[in-house]
């Protein structure tokens, strides 16, 4: 370009140059200068400057953009031209720097689109991963919440289920296994408590009729009487030792006192006092004891069982009828029976009749509520000993303690 232009022929006016300069080099901006001032030029962008700092042997010449950021700078000897006589001098650069520049500010502005489009997304990302993570990690501290709320209000069989393995699960594990102690120790005191309220009933309920038979003149008041009721006093001490045990946080009775004693003494002084209570209800109590061999036994414990045995006759035997004590050897066995003639068991009930809270079809009505064979059979147990019963219906029952004897007969 620098050898067309120096090589033209002189020249009428300016614009006959421009124009032939466009024709020539479409892809050029131009610009003329006469006597060091721009007297001309083909730069016509309305978003751009264009600026020309005079200097010898070159000249400088600048372009910005409209936030006055440069685009082009550059050092340039211009051509001399003659035209009319007179030296012109041009300048010259590409229109592709233009190009370019818009082209980048073109691609700068798509890319703050996409920049804040991208942004915009991960920001929605951010809070929807924010809410699923509070969700994941709330939802296992909510359930706990509520389980303890059902807790505090006495639902201790509340359990929290969990899928994960990680700390909350751990949490929730020790949380399940204080859930079901709690409700263990709960049941465990209920059913002392119900016991224990249902063992006082039997010598209270002997006390005061021996107290009534006293009081009416059908025992004596003598000193003999008297050190019966003491010793009646003496099982009621017992249990409220037991109350006493429960109120203080315990789940289990008072240890057994466990000697060696004489079941046939036991059974005898057992039926002279009940014997009174027995026939205030219109029937008779016997007792035959053949089998004075000793027996590891806790006595009062014995005597629980056999009250709430004479408790059960009482109620469901009829009218007249008796209740028979018997203590026989059966081989190393020693077997105490309990014998009465009321309406009997179902066979086909007997394995249920020591179930708690069990009833017999059509004794929904009887006062009670089932705990004392319940109570017969757990205590013969710790005891050592097994409890049976051989029933007809209509026939009366026969309930059998057995212990192992330490002597022979």
């Amino acid at each position: 370009m620098f050898q067309f232009i120096h090589a033209l022929s002189p020249l009428d006016s300016q614009a006959e140059l421009i124009a032939l300069l466009e024709k020539t080099y479409p892809n050029h901006y131009f610009i003329v200068l006469v006597n060091d001032k721009v007297a001309q030029h083909t730069f016509h962008q309305h978003d751009f400057k264009l600026e020309v700092l005079i200097s010898s042997p070159s000249h400088q010449f600048t372009v910005t953009d409209e936030n006055k950021t440069i685009v082009m700078q550059a050092f340039m000897e211009p051509v001399v031209v003659q035209i009319s006589q007179q030296h012109t001098e041009v300048l010259w650069f590409s229109k592709d720097i233009l190009k370019q520049h818009s082209q980048d500010i073109d691609m700068r502005a798509l890319l703050h689109r996409d920049f804040a489009f991208w942004l915009a997304i991960l920001c929605v990302l951010a809070v929807l991963v924010s809410w699923l993570s509070a969700w994941y990690f709330l939802k296992p501290i909510k359930s706990l919440s509520r389980a303890f709320r059902r807790i505090e209000s006495g639902n201790y069989r509340t359990q929290v289920e969990h899928i994960s393995n990680d700390e909350f699960a751990v949490l929730i594990t020790r949380f399940n296994q204080m859930a079901a102690e709690l409700a263990k120790t709960t049941a465990q005191r209920d059913q002392l408590t119900a016991d224990l309220a249902h063992e006082l009933r039997a010598p209270l309920t002997s006390l005061r009729a021996r107290i009534e038979a006293i009081q009416d003149g059908i025992l004596p008041a003598e000193s003999d009487q008297f050190n019966t009721l003491i010793g009646q006093t003496v099982s009621l001490d017992k249990l409220i030792e037991d109350l006493h045990a429960l109120s203080s946080g315990k789940v289990s009775l008072t240890a057994l006192d466990i000697q060696l004693l004489q079941p046939a003494n036991l059974i005898r002084d057992l039926c002279e006092i009940y014997r009174p209570l027995v026939e205030q209800k219109g029937m008779t109590l016997f007792c035959n004891c053949t089998d004075n061999r000793k027996v590891m036994l806790d006595a009062q414990r014995l005597n629980q069982v056999l009250l709430n045995l004479i408790e059960n006759a009482i109620k469901y035997a009829a009218q007249g009828g008796e209740i028979r004590l018997i203590v026989e050897p059966q081989g190393t066995q020693l077997c105490i029976h309990v014998i009465d003639k009321g309406p009997g068991v179902d066979p086909n009930r007997i394995e249920d009749i020591f179930n708690r809270y069990y009833r017999e079809p059509g004794q929904q009505d009887t006062k009670g509520q089932g705990l004392g064979l319940d109570i017969c059979a757990r205590l013969t147990r710790q005891m050592d000993g097994n409890i049976g019963v051989n029933s007809k219906s209509n026939e009366g029952a026969c309930f059998t303690l057995t212990f192992t004897a330490l002597e022979g007969p």
